[in-house]
């Protein structure tokens, strides 16, 4: 099979290396020169299934032949970083990835899907607490992305989340879109008259 020829999924041999976590085959296919941003026709390029393998290894490599690290699939347009806030439990694993993909000049701020997510709002969706957290640590914007007019801060109040209401306040948060805070609201979660206290959720 040559290097770039595609089977009857439009898998690159790239593909079936990156699934099958073969980091020796993977590293020979790249020196060779092959293709690494072909989406397949589940609409997944090598470095989307090596995040949602969690195969940091596989990605370093991606990254560093250059591979588009703000690849879209087709039908959503998600990253990479949507797929490892989807696919990714253990935040550790979760902030080595996202530290390679950064070096690689990944974008944090990027909405996907229907409902226009940014991949701090997926994992606020996802109640994935310490992932958000790390998003926000690199420059995450929590006031993008508002499905159905649910902001994160929204979302967060909702799920009692104080972990993450307390660090997403002292981020720079577009209070034009918190349309639903109440004047009560308003008073006890913006002007300093709550009392959250940190957890570890």
């Amino acid at each position: 099979m040559e290097i770039d020829e595609l089977d009857n999924d439009n898998n690159l041999p790239l593909h079936k290396a990156v699934e099958q976590g073969d980091v020796t085959l993977v590293k020979a296919l790249l020196q060779q020169g092959s293709k690494t941003d072909v989406l397949n026709n589940q609409f997944e390029s090598p470095l989307h299934i090596a995040v949602k393998t969690g195969n940091a290894d596989i990605i370093q490599l991606l990254v560093q032949h250059g591979c588009d690290v703000n690849i879209c699939e087709d039908f959503g347009h998600a990253t990479p970083v949507h797929f490892a806030v989807n696919a990714i439990n253990d935040s550790e694993l979760f902030h080595k990835i996202l530290l390679i993909l950064l070096k690689g000049g990944c974008m944090l701020n990027w909405r996907a899907y229907s409902t226009l997510e940014s991949p701090f709002y997926r994992a606020v969706d996802l109640q994935k607490s310490r992932i958000a957290a790390i998003l926000l640590k690199y420059g995450s914007d929590p006031s993008l992305g508002s499905p159905f007019d649910l902001t994160a801060l929204h979302k967060l109040c909702q799920q009692s989340n104080f972990y993450l209401i307390n660090l997403v306040l002292h981020c720079k948060t577009n209070w034009k879109r918190e349309t639903w805070l109440s004047d009560d609201l308003y008073s006890a979660y913006i002007l300093g008259k709550h009392s959250f206290r940190a957890t570890t959720k």
